[in-house]
């Protein structure tokens, strides 16, 4: 029914639909920025790891500590590698007086006492300190290995680090003959890992750690005083 108090040439004044302003539109962004950081930041451990693996490797090559010899000694014994792979690394003081074992000499004992014979455990000969070092004395090895197919174990937070690490040093040659697998670690836990302060420590380090290798690139051969008289004295 028409208002009989409106002329008869009145229109009705149509609304317009409201376009969103700049404003809205930044806050719309940064609400999908928000929800994107908040899933990356909760899934950051998985961008840290990488688990691949041979379904038959010939050597498993340990890059970790106790945790990763285990897991070595596992994978021989459940025939899944038919050997065991440990590069030598830097003798310190201590080692060379003979007051504790070498890693090697460790490594050695605790795979035999797991069950792994003496002829299935290979050292190369290094003074290696950090990845970089194991990478490039495993270069000349896998060199004279060329068919060799190698399962590679390390720390879980480290892992995808470690990937790159044998990636630039070695080439995409030889180091497509490896696949990287992040042991698992109980102490770490995962979801919601910033509540836990081992593990928010542990992710910290290895985003520092990865960040550094990935910016600074591989650092010099050139050994350090201390190394170089390490390898001196182990020689003589």
């Amino acid at each position: 029914m028409k208002n009989p108090s409106l002329g008869p040439d009145h229109q009705p004044v149509r609304r317009q639909a409201r376009v969103p302003t700049r404003r809205a539109w930044l806050a719309i962004a940064l609400t999908l920025v928000l929800l994107a950081s908040a899933v990356l930041f909760d899934r950051l451990p998985e961008l840290l790891i990488t688990e691949e693996r041979w379904d038959q490797a010939d050597y498993v090559l340990v890059l970790g500590g106790g945790d990763c010899l285990a897991e070595a000694a596992r994978r021989y014994l459940d025939g899944r590698a038919k050997h065991v792979l440990v590069v030598g690394r830097v003798r310190d003081p201590i080692v060379r007086l003979k007051i504790i074992p070498s890693f090697e000499e460790t490594a050695r004992r605790r795979l035999s006492d797991a069950g792994v014979p003496s002829q299935a455990i290979e050292v190369i000969p290094a003074e290696a300190r950090t990845t970089w070092d194991q990478a490039r004395a495993l270069g000349p090895w896998l060199t004279t290995h060329p068919q060799a197919a190698i399962d590679v174990v390390c720390e879980r937070l480290s892992s995808r680090r470690d990937r790159f690490v044998l990636r630039a040093a070695l080439g995409p040659s030889r180091a497509g003959r490896l696949r990287v697998f992040g042991l698992s670690d109980s102490a770490i836990v995962e979801a919601g890992w910033w509540h836990h302060r081992y593990a928010l420590k542990s992710v910290a380090s290895a985003c520092l750690a990865f960040a550094y290798d990935y910016f600074h690139g591989q650092p010099s051969e050139r050994a350090s005083p201390r190394a170089s008289m390490a390898c001196a004295e182990a020689r003589q």
